[in-house]
C-alpha cells in the first residue's frame, strides 16, 4: 500500500508489560512529525487515540521508548483504520 510508506509503527505491549503504557501502539507518520498513540479499541468509549506533533521525529535516532516495530498488518483493525483515515486526510 503506498500510503503506508514511510509510516513507522511500535508496539509497547500496553499496561500489562513493563515501561508499556495504555497508549500501546505509536504511529509515526512521514509528513512534518507528527504521530498517534492508541490503545488497541482506539474509538472504545474508555478507549484511547491521541495526535500529537514534535519538532522532530520521536522514533528517531532512537525508538526503543516506543516499543519494538511492528508492520501495519500486526495493528488491530480499529488501529488500522485510525491510520487509513489520517492518511486520507493528508
Amino acid at each position: 500500500m503506498n500510503k503506508l510508506r514511510g509510516v513507522r509503527i511500535y508496539d509497547n505491549g500496553g499496561p500489562d508489560k513493563k515501561g508499556g503504557s495504555v497508549d500501546r501502539y505509536t504511529v509515526c507518520y512521514r509528513e512534518c512529525h507528527p504521530y498517534v498513540g492508541m490503545c488497541s479499541h482506539p474509538f472504545h468509549p474508555q478507549g484511547v487515540c491521541q495526535h500529537g506533533e514534535h519538532w522532530q521525529a520521536i522514533d528517531r535516532p532512537r525508538h526503543a521508548h516506543l516499543g519494538k516495530r511492528i508492520s501495519f498488518d500486526d495493528l488491530p483493525a480499529d488501529c488500522q483504520t485510525v491510520v487509513l483515515r489520517d492518511l486520507e486526510d493528508k
